[in-house]
């Protein structure tokens, strides 16, 4: 299959503290994507992914490989090949949702919670399949959608590269810095109430609000109106 570099790949970011409503937000989006049929590869360290997309998870090498080659959406939990190294196990998934990029026709999707525990501060510091996926995924219909504690402890080389960000409240300087840098409004998002959030398109600049609500004990994602431009 030859590249596409017409394509347009979402690379989306969700940060904020523990507890905040980070997955919750990242599977709304996720549910998108998978309605399109895109081939889901997600790594679940926690074991909460499987669960809550209702998809049973993978605990072996070849498991993930019979899936990923029948088109089925991969759920890879590592602990039982790589117990103690995650981060061997990330990059074995990132490494097999690449792999079948490169010959796979329908789009792509790679989740990933807790980002800033593969990757270091360094250029060198981040998987090679994971930095393939994120700056080459647009020519191989390759999306990523990944969570992260706080936007400064994402690596920068790969920070730069995604286009939407998604940020609960965060209030430390160094957190955010790089919100700063990207349009974010730092006393906004210093002040958000529990369960809110501000996503902002940075090849847009459209900003817009939204929030998690609890109806009949389900989580249910909300976004409001674009906010106004300075």
């Amino acid at each position: 299959m030859k590249p596409d570099w017409a394509f347009a790949n979402e690379r989306l970011l969700i940060v904020g503290p523990s507890g905040c409503g980070k997955t919750t937000l990242a599977l709304s989006f996720l549910a998108g994507h998978l309605a399109r049929r895109c081939q889901l590869f997600a790594f679940d360290q926690k074991g909460e992914l499987g669960p809550r997309l209702n998809l049973p998870a993978h605990h072996s090498l070849e498991a993930v490989a019979v899936a990923a080659a029948c088109g089925k959406p991969v759920v890879f939990n590592p602990h039982s090949v790589y117990p103690g190294n995650t981060a061997a196990g990330f990059h074995f998934l990132a490494a097999s949702a690449w792999r079948v990029a490169q010959v796979s026709e329908p789009e792509i999707v790679l989740l990933v919670d807790e980002l800033q525990d593969f990757t270091g501060p360094n250029r060198g510091d981040i998987p090679p399949p994971l930095a393939s996926c994120v700056e080459s995924g647009r020519g191989w219909k390759v999306h990523t959608v990944a969570i992260a504690q706080s936007a400064n402890l994402v690596n920068a080389r790969l920070r730069q590269q995604f286009n939407r960000v998604a940020v609960f409240r965060q209030s430390e300087t160094t957190a955010t810095d790089p919100l700063r840098a990207w349009g974010f409004d730092p006393e906004a998002v210093a002040t958000l109430a529990p369960g809110a959030f501000i996503i902002r398109n940075r090849d847009t600049g459209e900003t817009r609000p939204g929030d998690i609500t609890w109806r009949a004990n389900r989580p249910a994602v909300r976004l409001l109106p674009a906010l106004a431009r300075a």
